[in-house]
């Protein structure tokens, strides 16, 4: 799969072969908790076994069924390209650009039922200092079988 709306050259692709050798790394983790299951448990996951991409991670509850997500915590270097603190809000009170985006990731792990990659070339918000980035977005569930969290690492490409 492979959605790229008309506007910009935003992609979302089930295929995950990440650029970024810490994207790997991250799925490879995921992969290590979720065992034999469908998905890992929240509270499976340790912040401080990721301690480098910590900055760069965002984590989400899904509300009412993907309609709208809930950011539960915004990496510091996130909040810092973004320009205020995110965490609490929902997705739906975000500037269009980014909530575009970031709920099109979502769903998109919704949908699928696995871990997705997003890439893009360009910034949702204009004056930005990097040029584009890669995300790898995973679900995960309290229950095993029920997405409610889906945690996401976005690392930026600076400008060449």
């Amino acid at each position: 799969m492979s959605n790229t709306p008309p506007d910009d050259n935003f992609c979302i692709i089930t295929q995950l072969d990440f650029r970024r050798p810490e994207l790997n790394t991250f799925l490879e983790y995921w992969l290590n908790k979720r065992a034999d299951r469908i998905f890992p448990r929240r509270s499976e996951i340790n912040p401080a076994e990721f301690p480098k991409l910590l900055p760069w991670i965002n984590m989400y509850d899904v509300l009412d069924g993907g309609r709208d997500f809930r950011v539960r915590i915004c990496g510091t270097a996130l909040t810092e390209v973004i320009g205020f603190e995110v965490g609490g809000k929902l997705v739906s009170e975000i500037d269009p650009p980014i909530a575009r985006r970031i709920k099109l990731t979502l769903q998109a792990v919704l949908e699928m039922r696995a871990p997705i990659r997003a890439t893009t070339s360009r910034s949702a918000l204009p004056g930005q200092d990097f040029q584009g980035s890669e995300v790898c977005a995973l679900p995960l569930s309290s229950d095993g079988t029920d997405i409610d969290i889906i945690i996401v690492a976005s690392l930026l490409d600076t400008r060449k």
